[in-house]
């Protein structure tokens, strides 16, 4: 038998179990039970519901609040098992846990609490720790904070400090001064920071000896501590520098001087410690050098020496500059920087902001003949002579000079400074209202250090080599403004020195006497103003950009310009205009100044030189300088051979409804110039005038003339109207050109008859929104709503729902009540469709705004309502927002008349609802009869007042109705 055979017979063979021989079945497969989740214990409970306090992430103030006030209400005892958990925590989750110890923990957690602080580090979450432990402390966290000064962790160390610095007192001195002693380097610096909030002889006594320490760090934190202490403890400290240097403590002492004179206002040092200062000054130990030069610089800068040698004024930039601009290692630099930096700027008057290498520049130039500013310099008629005051806010610099310091200036570039020289005493006045404003004082001075933002106005006091100087930001404050107001002041009286033309400082100094001289002898102000007018037209054309506009604006400024301006002045300022390479704003404005001068010839040489600049702003600067001629001289100009300035004129006659005009703008329609005879018909359809309906309605059927013509005077007589007219516009709709149907239908839209708003409706609901409907529907919004709203509403049922929804859009527009049932329904099918709201709100008066299922809101309102006049609805609608009114339904009816006029324009004025206004509008149209224009939910204020007057207008004047078919 083969093996295959062998290993079949195996398979099919009956098993046997035991004995019997009985055949055994696999036993059958036992159901799957899914093992019960384990049950968490309380502590894993809160353990997960603490994870959304930790620190990572980053909850707000309330959401924080929320979380612990879950926790409070899931868990009996929540601070024991924060306390529990905080044993092993990471910083992370410590920090919800020390948040949930604060929050509701006591006494009872306190000492484990500290244990844990001391024995274990939190990193990020050791001062939420210490928070926690304060709190839980109560009024024996001073203590515990005490003992956290000698603690393992810098953290909790740093954390006590800053607790305990609004907590210490006179009490707590032996404390600290054990701690200020202690071997431990953070702890002595710690204890001696903490020091400095206690003003006691001891705790200054300890800080003096700690100037001495061999550490800088140490010596840095006792310097800047006795400096807290306030100026009461300079009597200790002037010693210290009223002798030579013993080491390090002197530049420490020296430090402190000068920062609680800085701080305080009083003079702390004195020239009794100039000797030992200025050896320091120029020594080898660059931390005493930089501190040496802090002091003499408050010396330097309160005193009258006037070559900057007393107190080695060059040597004090270098020893400040070791630390502004280092080149090199000075010890406690984090100390000394800033102060450094503030004497610095003070005392050199230039700012680098850093930049160590423009410092080093800077001070190899200037090096050679320094003198650091002053806080004060005396000016007295004796020397102001040789005086010279500068204003820089930025844009514009501003320089007063006495007679000796102009006549020395130096030549500057034309434009880059506006300069003027002053009397002796002119000059003193204006330093002594400076001197009133604060300049030169020390409570400027302080402001002015206080500035963090960049230096951009600055005003420069200079005396031979003493000098002022005080600076602040571009940002408005208050100080700085008020200075540079007053020198801006004294700029505007003294400007005509700008106009003197001297090409040289001694000219200038010549040409001022002289000018000096002629004031002094003419003091009639007319006079003087023709003088300066004089002066500016001559000195204009050489004149930069700026001083260009700024004479344009002194000439405007001048009371009595019309009475000094000559034709001759008006000519020179026209071919000013002419010499410009473009016609621009500076051009515009020498045109104003130029129509006022008296004279024909100015005006039109003007128009002249302005259309000469045709291509460059001419063209569209011609319409404002026809707005500026009066009536009289547009009507002249019409008449012109030139057909750009006719044309401009035309326009403008039409603008200005000239009626006067209408002789020569029938006599343009035959000009031989297409562009001409347009500008004319088009300036009678404007004018409305019914003397040139018969000329038009001529001109129209004339075989030769050219389309475009034909158009516009279609559109002059539909503005004219008459009887003839609406035939010739119907047969003109039926034109075989689409342009000529197209003028044809805007024509229609300006004559205002029903039935030319008739067949505009039919025209809209034949064509649709093609070309033609579309100029259909827009002349229909233009005839308005007293004309177009009845003949749309018999379109209402067309079937083509494109145009039934133009036309309900239209009348809605119109506050038209007969298309509410469809404003419903639109607002059916789009529930958040604004737009149909505000429309809805504007007919009816109900405010959707507030209402959520508005269609079965207004399927109610409209079923209570249909019945009721629109008038009801108005005053319904103001009963509803407390607005009160004398006017009832009968006063609002269709064509009432006026007497409802003054309350409803009232309303329309005073309403802050939108939809009032609207409504307001529309019943004046239906009592007046009168259209003066629709008004919207947006529309501003400046037209809401033209529309009610012109109602208030035509209400005084008691206009009868039109009697209009509705």
């Amino acid at each position: 038998m083969s093996l295959t055979s062998l290993c079949l017979l195996a398979v099919l063979a009956p098993q046997t179990a035991g004995r019997q021989g009985r055949l055994v079945l696999p036993p059958a497969p036992q159901p799957v039970t899914q093992r019960a989740a384990p049950q968490l214990s309380e502590l894993d409970r809160f353990h997960r519901a603490v994870m959304p306090l930790r620190r990572s992430s980053q909850l707000s103030a309330t959401s924080r609040d929320l979380e612990l006030a879950r926790l409070r209400a899931d868990f009996e005892t929540p601070q024991v098992h924060a306390l529990t958990l905080a044993r092993t925590a990471g910083p992370d989750v410590a920090y919800g846990l020390f948040a949930v110890l604060e929050r509701y923990g006591d006494a009872a957690q306190v000492e484990e609490t500290l244990f844990l602080l001391l024995t274990r580090t939190f990193g990020v979450a050791t001062r939420a720790g210490m928070d926690a432990l304060v709190a839980l402390a109560g009024s024996d966290a001073k203590r515990i904070l005490l003992q956290c000064l000698a603690a393992r962790y810098s953290g909790v160390r740093k954390a006590a400090t800053d607790l305990l610095l609004a907590r210490i007192d006179a009490s707590d001195l032996p404390v600290l001064l054990e701690l200020s002693r202690d071997g431990a380097r953070d702890i002595r610096r710690k204890a001696l920071f903490l020091l400095g909030a206690v003003p006691h002889p001891e705790a200054q006594e300890r800080l003096i000896a700690a100037l001495s320490d061999r550490d800088p760090l140490i010596a840095a934190t006792a310097c800047e501590s006795l400096i807290a202490h306030g100026p009461d403890v300079a009597e200790q400290v002037q010693p210290i520098v009223a002798r030579p240097a013993t080491g390090r403590r002197f530049g420490y002492a020296a430090f402190a001087l000068a920062q609680l004179e800085n701080l305080s206002g009083k003079e702390l040092l004195d020239d009794d410690m100039l000797a030992h200062l200025r050896v320091e000054l120029t020594g080898s130990d660059t931390f005493l050098r930089a501190t040496s030069a802090l002091a003499l610089a408050n010396l330097a800068f309160r005193s009258g020496d006037a070559r900057g040698v007393v107190y080695g004024d060059r040597e004090i930039v270098e020893g400040l500059m070791l630390v502004v601009a280092p080149r090199g290692y000075v010890s406690n630099m984090s100390m000394l920087q800033r102060p450094a930096a503030e004497r610095l700027v003070q005392f050199t008057g230039v700012d680098h902001r850093g930049r160590n290498d423009a410092w080093h520049t800077w001070w190899g130039k200037a090096r050679a003949s320094f003198v650091g500013t002053r806080l004060t310099v005396e000016v007295t008629p004796e020397n102001a002579a040789g005086a010279e005051l500068t204003w820089n806010d930025g844009g514009r610099t501003v320089r007063f000079r006495g007679v000796d310091a102009a006549a020395a200036a130096a030549e500057t570039t034309p434009g880059e400074t506006d300069e003027y020289i002053l009397q002796r005493a002119e000059f003193v006045a204006v330093v002594d209202r400076l001197k009133a404003l604060g300049l030169m004082s020390r409570g400027l001075l302080s402001a002015s250090l206080q500035n963090v933002l960049p230096v951009a106005r600055e005003l420069d006091l200079r005396l031979g080599d003493l000098r002022a100087r005080i600076a602040g930001p571009a940002p408005p404050v208050r100080w700085l403004d008020a200075l540079g107001a007053e020198l801006l002041h004294v700029a505007e009286r003294e400007r005509w020195q700008l106009y003197l033309g001297a090409a040289s400082p001694a000219a200038a100094v010549s040409a001022w006497r002289e000018e000096r001289a002629w004031l002094a002898e003419h003091a009639d102000r007319t006079a003087r103003d023709r003088r300066l007018v004089e002066r500016i037209l001559a000195a204009y054309p050489t004149m930069a950009a700026s001083g260009r506009a700024r004479a344009t604006r002194h000439l405007l400024e001048l009371p009595s310009l019309a009475d000094v301006l000559t034709e001759a002045d008006g000519l020179a300022l026209v071919r000013m205009v002419e010499a410009a390479p473009e016609f621009d704003e500076e051009s515009f404005q020498l045109a104003e100044l130029a129509l006022m001068a008296p004279g024909e010839r100015c005006w039109w040489q003007l128009l002249l030189a302005v259309d000469g600049h045709h291509d460059t702003g001419g063209r569209e600067a011609l319409p404002r300088i026809f707005a500026m001629l009066g009536a009289d001289r547009v009507r002249r100009a019409v008449e012109s051979d030139n057909s750009r300035l006719r044309i401009a004129a035309i326009l403008e006659s039409a603008k200005l409804r000239d009626l006067q005009a209408v002789a020569p703008l029938l006599a343009a329609v035959g000009d031989p110039e297409r562009e001409v005879r347009e500008a004319s018909i088009y300036g009678l359809g404007v004018l409305g005038s019914s003397e040139a309906r018969a000329r038009l309605l001529e001109l129209v059927v004339d075989p030769d003339i050219d389309g475009a013509t034909r158009r516009i005077a279609w559109v002059a007589l539909g503005r004219i109207g008459g009887e003839d007219v609406f035939p010739l516009l119907q047969s003109a709709v039926a034109a075989p050109r689409l342009d000529d149907q197209l003028a044809a239908i805007q024509a229609l839209g300006e004559l205002r008859e029903p039935r030319s708003a008739q067949l505009l409706a039919q025209i809209f609901v034949a064509h649709g929104l093609n070309p033609r409907g579309t100029q259909a529907m827009a002349s229909l919004q233009k005839l308005g709503p007293l004309l177009a709203r009845w003949p749309l509403r018999r379109h209402l049922k067309v079937r083509d729902p494109q145009v039934r929804r133009e036309i309900v859009q239209l009348l809605a527009e119109f506050q038209d009540p007969s298309v509410v049932p469809d404003l419903i329904a639109r607002l059916e099918q789009e529930p958040d469709h604004a737009r149909t709201s505000l429309l809805l709100a504007g007919i009816t008066g109900v405010d959707l705004g507030e209402i959520n299922d508005r269609v079965p809101y207004m399927r109610a309102w409209w079923e209570s309502h249909r019945d009721l006049p629109q008038a009801s609805w108005f005053l319904e609608s103001l009963r509803r927002i407390d607005v009160p009114t004398s006017l009832g339904v009968e006063d609002l009816g269709p064509k009432t008349g006026n007497q409802a006029v003054p309350e409803l324009t009232r309303i329309l004025l005073e309403s802050q609802v939108p939809h009032v206004r609207v409504m307001a509008a529309a019943l004046l149209r239906e009592t007046t009869d009168r259209d003066f224009g629709l008004i919207s939910m947006t529309t501003d204020r400046t037209r809401l007042q033209a529309i009610a007057d012109r109602y208030r207008f035509y209400a005084e004047a008691d206009g009868g109705p039109l009697d209009r078919p509705r």
